[in-house]
């Protein structure tokens, strides 16, 4: 069964890769308890995954090598 969409990893776009993300809702707006929590929106490294444009497919197939292009060109036609 073929995918229908390609995803990759891109640094978190809510905290920029650092995991930090100001806490203001469950306390009070001029003295929070924790200053920082970890960002609910990306992993521990700090990235998050999603859909790849087909610009950004394009864009990595032309900095491969030509033979791993060729392999993958015959992967395909078989």
């Amino acid at each position: 069964m073929p995918y229908d969409k390609l995803y990759i990893k891109i640094a978190c776009t809510i905290c920029r890769g650092t995991r930090k993300v100001p806490h203001n809702r469950l306390d009070s707006y001029h003295f929070p308890a924790i200053p920082f929590k970890g960002c609910a929106y990306c992993d521990s490294d700090g990235m998050e995954m999603i859909e790849a444009a087909d610009k950004a497919i394009a864009e990595f197939l032309k900095q491969l090598p030509e033979s791993r292009i060729k392999r993958i060109l015959e992967d395909i036609d078989e």
